[in-house]
């Protein structure tokens, strides 16, 4: 009985690709490669000049009246908002999110999600604690769980 070769003919471009594309990986950055930070290594800084200084339920009003406008107003911009928080989730990604402006059915509000480095000082919210928080406006999304559409703020850290 004959053995088949590990390594077959129609194999070898493939095996090949893939070896070109680990040490394309591997170069120093100089060389066109990809270096990842150290571990342990802080993010950048955070910019500290917002677009836009506005609070949560001003943002979720604006969003309620004319969310084409609004967009034109907030989408894309660093925002710096205060609110009490209402709920702290997290994402599928363990990121923290924190909503304000919960309407009376818990459907509705202002999402932000926060930057997972920021895992530490989330940990230290509470319901009903009012905080100021920088992120960057990303226009009025659907929310999974009900379907309604909520105004979001992404890469949000807290600022106090």
């Amino acid at each position: 009985m004959r053995l088949k070769s590990i390594v077959s003919p129609m194999r070898i471009p493939l095996i090949l690709v893939l070896a070109a594309s680990l040490l394309a990986c591997a170069a120093p950055a100089e060389e066109g490669g990809v270096v990842a930070p150290p571990i342990g290594e802080e993010e950048a800084a955070a910019p500290t000049t917002p677009d836009i200084v506005v609070s949560a339920e001003t943002l979720y009003a604006d969003y309620q009246s004319d969310p084409d406008a609004a967009d034109l107003k907030y989408k894309g911009k660093l925002l710096e908002m205060t609110g009490e928080v209402t709920e702290i989730d997290t994402t599928g990604f363990g990121n923290p999110v924190l909503m304000f402006v919960m309407d009376d059915f818990q459907w509705s509000g202002v999402q932000a999600t926060l930057k997972t480095s920021e895992s530490k000082n989330a940990a230290t919210i509470s319901i009903g604690q009012t905080i100021t928080i920088m992120g960057t406006g990303d226009g009025k999304v659907v929310w999974a769980r009900t379907k309604k559409k909520r105004p979001r703020l992404v890469d949000c850290y807290i600022k106090n």
